[in-house]
């Protein structure tokens, strides 16, 4: 039988969906319904051979001036991108269908490897290479932004740990030295992590609120994360991070005790002892050691006005959103003046080894904006996920395929040009540097 383009039920599709190699969670029906909320309106369609779904894709439609729309399938289309007979299938009968619907154009980003990077974002010899792929989709008349560091519907670089075959020994050995010491000391300091119920989103929405004012940017509104618990579902999980004041305080306590017993003894022996150098290093050593729980001390005093009652102190979160395949982790915060938890690294730690356990592929650590340059302040949020081992993601980018040139060339005018110049001179410079 001859292939049939058609519109297909939201259930069709998730089926399909969670079968998908490339599956991802925006390419879900629970992410239609978000979206809704937030003025897109959903298109399922899918390419059918002899009765059965061979491609499927949740296209978002939003409106534009002068009754025009605009298309887009978030990590869309699922279909196997190598099959050059769908391919054009597909995509001919995409731009029919865009037109048919006033859309300007139809822009896709698939979760597709372009080339396959290392931990430190190097290109790995032999691996895999999508660049095909690219040039497929060129020439059926896609118009691809290139490899940009940042200006893109969704980030084109990511960093992700694999997680099939893995033991929790295997993870844990993978970590780097800092964040193993830092993961056991956030342990001997009490801090746990547990998931956040739906009557506890102000908590999660107040960190947000105090991360975006400190690194300058605007969070979303309270509702856009009700919506999100509600759409998402069991699809969705908050995890938030906490240390007992009461505990910490005490466990201070206890490393205090054996520095001040053993500056005692030392005293005594300097009273009588002919190596009076040695021992002054040791004091001098205890006694730095002492001014570091003494200075944790005082913090300890403005800790306790920020905790609740019962001395428990909410230091950070992250939102996650899970497929049958991987655990993503979408974005969170912390309170600044509680760094020295280090909220983030148990935090992370946690959704990994549960990921683990519920027998999922790989936890992604979602976008990265720099991790060439060293001197970048977007290095530092790479290199902390990089310390829990993993690679780095390069996607194939963007592609609009368009309908209407005229239309397209006012939309990129008056929508594109002002965020082009903007974010042109850093991705001309990134371009360069991971192409080595």
């Amino acid at each position: 039988m001859a292939k049939t383009f058609q519109e297909i039920t939201p259930e069709e599709f998730d089926k399909f969906a969670e079968k998908s190699p490339i599956s991802h969670f925006q390419q879900r029906s629970d992410w239609a319904d978000l979206k809704k909320n937030n003025g897109w309106a959903p298109h399922f369609l899918g390419v059918k051979d002899d009765n059965k779904l061979v491609a499927a894709v949740l296209i978002l439609e939003k409106p534009l001036p002068m009754g025009r729309k605009m298309f887009y399938a978030p990590r869309g289309p699922l279909m196997d991108y190598e099959d050059s007979s769908l391919l054009k299938f597909t995509f001919k009968n995409l731009k029919s269908y865009a037109k048919s619907h006033r859309a300007i154009f139809l822009k896709i980003d698939p979760a597709i490897i372009n080339l396959e990077r290392d931990i430190d974002g190097n290109i790995v010899k032999n691996g895999k290479d999508n660049t095909k792929i690219v040039k497929a989709l060129k020439s059926l008349g896609l118009k691809h932004h290139g490899y940009n560091l940042e200006g893109n519907m969704q980030p084109q670089y990511a960093f992700a740990l694999n997680l099939k075959g893995k033991t929790e020994e295997e993870l844990l050995s993978g970590l780097k030295n800092t964040h193993r010491t830092r993961l056991r000391q956030n342990e001997k300091n009490h801090v746990s992590v547990r998931e956040l119920k739906f009557e506890e989103l102000d908590k999660f929405k107040k960190i947000m609120v105090s991360t975006a004012d400190r690194r300058g940017f605007t969070d979303r509104p309270a509702k856009y994360y009700q919506d999100m618990w509600t759409s998402l579902k069991d699809n969705l999980k908050i995890l938030v991070a906490e240390v007992n004041l009461n505990d910490y305080k005490k466990s201070l306590e206890e490393e205090l005790k054996p520095l001040e017993d053993q500056e005692k003894k030392l005293k005594e022996a300097l009273k009588s002892t002919s190596h009076k150098e040695k021992i002054e290093k040791q004091l001098a050593a205890l006694e730095k050691s002492k001014a570091g729980l003494k200075s944790r001390e005082e913090n300890l005093k403005s800790y306790q006005k920020a905790a609740e009652k019962d001395g428990t102190l909410t230091l950070g979160a992250l939102l996650f959103v899970k497929t049958k395949r991987e655990v993503t982790s979408l974005f969170g915060g912390a309170y600044g003046e509680f760094r020295e938890f280090n909220a983030a690294y148990s935090l992370n730690w946690e959704m990994i080894l549960e990921s683990l356990k519920n027998g999922h592929e790989k936890y992604n650590f979602y976008g990265i904006s720099e991790f060439k340059n060293e001197k970048s302040p977007n290095f530092g949020l790479y290199d902390f996920k990089r310390g829990f081992g993993g690679n780095v993601e390069e996607y194939i980018g963007e592609f609009d395929l368009v309908t209407s040139k005229f239309w397209y060339s006012l939309y990129k005018l008056a929508y594109e040009l002002p965020k082009s110049l903007r974010r042109a001179k850093n991705n001309r410079k990134f371009r360069k540097s991971v192409q080595k």
